[in-house]
């Protein structure tokens, strides 16, 4: 991987994101209503009768509900009822503005323990990861990078832990799933692997699908299907021609069915972009002995020596 030198890093804002204290329930208003006695005629001269009958009237105006609480108007119960709504949307507005700065400090987080690994700073990486699962323990892409990191440092409980994480997390993520159909052809689980790479391809916002192709690619080639093989990297070749890793796997296809010649051109191609790591160096070497070039294969080992 390449190594950054613009790590420059990045301070967190630890404030505390606390959520909308509640709000205080309001005092309804409550009509009053006069005594009953204030409905007895004043007249004296009325009927007792009369006056029970219109006491009996009053007592069944009404006061409160059944239960004897107050009473609330239709117009109070229907201002109240919007008032609820707004209260639930600036509580939900408040819970994803922190979900979102909960986030943003994870990536920050992540992208710290991305440039330390790259750097070959294992344990300041681990230390800037965790801290980005403990902000946001559901970051897949931070699973991921835990997980490469614990396979660089031979742990591979861990690193396998946070492979299958990262896809728990993101199962239609291409470089997730990039990522761990990589894991699995290295422990030999061929095709679990290439399931995961077609569903990294099958990702419409996978911004590098060429890496999973090329990689399947390889996976098919070390399970010994190099038809398929030639077919992941030929796919590639016609969109990406100078995609190097693309390049090499067609020089190891064409030393796999003993077409030398092929596999020198591939080799070159390769070589013209950029220095050849240490196992294409190894099967350049292979490739020049096939042909009988001493000279060129000695020239290779003495790079492999570098």
């Amino acid at each position: 991987m390449p190594v950054s030198h613009h790590a420059n890093l990045l301070r967190l804002d630890t404030t505390d994101h606390r959520l909308m204290a509640e709000p205080r329930p309001r005092k309804l208003r409550v009509a009053r209503f006069g005594k009953a006695g204030a409905c007895v005629s004043s007249l004296a001269s009325l009927a007792l009768v009369f006056v029970v009958m219109l006491l009996v009237g009053c007592a069944s105006q009404p006061y409160g509900d059944s239960s004897g609480g107050p009473s609330i108007s239709a117009s109070s119960a229907g201002d109240a009822s919007p008032r609820r709504r707004a209260s639930r949307q600036q509580q939900g507005e408040a819970r994803a503005q922190e979900s979102r700065q909960r986030r943003q400090n994870s990536d920050i987080l992540l992208e710290l323990g991305r440039r330390y690994y790259e750097r070959g700073e294992y344990e300041l990486a681990l230390e800037r990861l965790n801290s980005a699962l403990t902000v946001d323990p559901r970051s897949a892409s931070a699973h991921s990078m835990l997980a490469i990191l614990y396979e660089t440092i031979n742990s591979p409980e861990r690193a396998g832990e946070h492979y299958r994480r990262s896809v728990q997390y993101a199962p239609e993520t291409g470089d997730v799933l990039n990522n761990y159909g990589n894991w699995l052809c290295r422990q030999g689980r061929f095709d679990e692997a290439q399931a995961h790479f077609r569903r990294a391809l099958a990702d419409p916002f996978y911004r590098t699908p060429d890496d999973a192709a090329a990689n399947a690619g390889n996976c098919a080639l070390a399970a010994g299907d190099v038809a398929g093989a030639e077919a992941y990297f030929a796919g590639v070749l016609q969109s990406q021609p100078t995609y190097m890793p693309a390049l090499l796997g067609m020089a190891d296809v064409a030393f796999h069915k003993q077409e030398y010649m092929r596999a020198r051109a591939f080799m070159q191609r390769a070589e013209a972009l950029g220095p050849l790591g240490e196992n294409a160096l190894r099967t350049a070497v292979r490739i020049e002995e096939q042909l009988g070039d001493s000279r060129s294969a000695a020239a290779y080992r003495a790079q492999l020596q570098q």
